[in-house]
């Protein structure tokens, strides 16, 4: 799956864990959030996460992210 490997590869893992279970991060494995409210964060995050611009992650990019998130339990 797409969104897994760039789940990894960007290092969203380090933070959140391999499965988004969280560790440093919260946990975000089956988020609720919808789609629009997780491109938000990753663009302007609220806490401590580092900001993704378009250059680094595409929207297309967070959205496949965000497929992977939501099939995890």
């Amino acid at each position: 799956m797409k969104g897994r490997s760039l789940f990894l590869s960007v290092g969203c893992s380090g933070c959140h864990q391999p499965d988004g279970s969280g560790l440093i991060g919260p946990r975000i494995a089956n988020t609720s959030l919808s789609f629009p409210e997780v491109l938000r964060q990753v663009r302007t995050p609220r806490q401590n996460m580092i900001p993704f611009d378009p250059s680094v992650l595409s929207d297309q990019d967070v959205l496949d992210i965000y497929a992977f998130l939501k099939s995890l339990p």
